[in-house]
């Protein structure tokens, strides 16, 4: 075999090629008729760039005389799933409408690419900054839209005309932002984005990784879900004793924080005023902007003393003190709930739950969804009732009058509201057993390399798969979270020499 190209052989190159499209370009990418064809505009990129990477992996592969790659364990657990899939769309009585999906293109077809982007991102790519460098680019870009779109303008077009993101409940179900689409999968890729920006530039890989992240924090405080909210409170629980190992980086969490807060700040001193013709950004700064500014420049005044040379514990120590701190945070936090006083919102239903109090209507009436879908699983445990078909065993409707316009929204669920159950509807135990084997595989490999970008995948991909507990896990955000749990298994990996 030639030797004379160890660095970057060929089959990696296409690769990357790969990955930079799915992390630059396809999050970017609306399609041609906006919010309306979306998720069929992506599908279409989706499945056009992964078969013309296979194809030209398999056309080197066979002109060079190439074996491929035996597969990572993870990659097999991967293999498992798909043909969990496969067995459960024979068995399926729906048989016909579980390869593309009843519901969103989530059928067999989709599940068949999230396993050969795992396989070929696994077997024939290296975790790159380049990688985080391009999400970064096309996050920043998505952002600016979506700024917009609450500013009041559709840059893009992606509404139809006469409607934009502040009719949502008024002239339309659901919410739509950015060049991602419902706000729920634009959730999913800032769980994703958003830890593994903050972790480069903890880590010192770089202060532009910033520029995403402030620029999001006002989406996440008008249109983030809880569930997205929630994910990102955990990666900030295990960023202290995964990331803060030395006080440089603590200097640079702090830094961090106080961007964020400064852009909350921002954002929490404008209020949209919108009558449904004519929105209005007025500015109202009250007792929450000058929290967040006050702690912003707290932070900011702490983070530049240069106490390095004097102080600097082992890093054993930095994380016992950054665990303690976490869970004495989780204590006060369960104690918060457990004793809240208020009779609305999310807390207030975190801490009925916490007192044996459950209602269908939580959680946006995810609680009423997932108790359904529960009910799904005991007809097909083993196997479910094929890819891509709970739409067609589910029956559930929502309506609602909305008096300003005189219209009655009506929305028919077709989705778990639950990625992973989903999955066990669809596929059964097995298929969930399956997906959920891979995910520990990919983290278990992530956290025995030495590559230092490893920690900062795996921590996106660690947020990602907690909102994934209330998401969708569409083909417009799924994609990008399989790149990144190959690049996971790639990590350390040495690629055979090839011209």
């Amino acid at each position: 075999m030639n030797q004379c190209d160890r660095r970057c052989p060929v089959r990696e190159r296409i690769t990357d090629a790969y990955i930079i499209t799915m992390l630059l370009v396809f999050p970017l990418f609306p399609g041609f008729s906006g919010y309306e064809q979306i998720t069929a505009s992506k599908f279409a990129f989706l499945l056009a760039a992964t078969a013309l990477w296979a194809a030209a992996l398999l056309g080197v592969s066979a002109v060079r005389r190439t074996a491929l790659p035996r597969p990572v364990p993870a990659a097999w657990a991967a293999i498992a799933f798909f043909a969990v899939s496969a067995l459960s769309l024979l068995l399926s009585p729906h048989r016909a409408a579980a390869l593309l999906g009843a519901g969103r293109y989530d059928g067999l077809l989709s599940t068949l690419v999230y396993v050969l982007i795992f396989l070929g991102v696994s077997a024939f790519a290296k975790p790159k900054l380049l990688h985080a460098q391009a999400f970064a680019v096309s996050v920043s870009l998505c952002a600016a839209v979506a700024l917009g779109q609450l500013a009041g303008y559709d840059p893009l077009r992606l509404f139809p005309a006469g409607v934009g993101f502040y009719d949502s409940g008024l002239r339309y179900s659901g919410a739509f932002l950015g060049t991602i689409g419902n706000t729920n999968i634009l959730d999913a890729v800032l769980c994703l984005a958003l830890p593994l920006f903050l972790s480069l530039y903890i880590c010192g890989r770089g202060g532009y990784f910033l520029i995403p992240v402030v620029l999001c924090v006002p989406i996440i405080c008008r249109a983030g879900g809880d569930g997205a909210k929630l994910s990102l409170l955990l990666f900030g629980l295990v960023a202290g004793p995964a990331l803060l190992t030395t006080f440089s980086r603590v200097q640079r969490a702090m830094r961090a924080l106080a961007a964020w807060l400064g852009a909350a700040a921002f954002s929490a001193a404008l209020v949209a005023d919108y009558d449904g013709e004519l929105l209005r950004l007025l500015p109202s700064p009250g007792a929450k902007t000058a929290l967040f500014a006050a702690l912003a420049v707290l932070l900011l005044f702490l983070s530049v003393p240069a106490l390095t040379a004097r102080f600097d514990p082992p890093a054993k120590s930095m994380r016992r003190f950054f665990l303690t701190v976490d869970i004495a945070a989780m204590l006060l936090g369960f104690a918060a709930v457990w004793f809240w006083p208020g009779t609305e919102g999310t807390i207030y239903e975190l801490s009925a739950i916490f007192h044996g109090q459950l209602s269908d209507s939580f959680g946006s009436s995810r609680i009423r969804i997932w108790r359904d879908c529960l009910a799904l699983v005991g007809e097909h445990p083993l196997f479910g009732g094929g890819p891509g078909t709970l739409s067609l065993r589910l029956d559930i409707e929502f309506s609602r009058y909305v008096p300003e316009t005189g219209i009655t929204l009506r929305s028919f669920v077709d989705n778990a509201h639950n990625v992973y159950l989903a999955n066990l509807v669809n596929t059964g135990i097995a298929g969930l057993a399956a997906q959920l084997c891979c995910y520990i595989l990919a983290a278990r490999s992530a956290v025995k390399s030495s590559d230092p970008l490893s920690l900062p995948f795996a921590l996106g991909a660690l947020c990602c798969a907690a909102q994934d507990f209330f998401g969708l896990g569409l083909c417009l955000s799924e994609p990008l979270l399989w790149i990144i749990l190959a690049l996971m298994c790639a990590q350390g990996k040495t690629l055979e020499a090839e011209t």
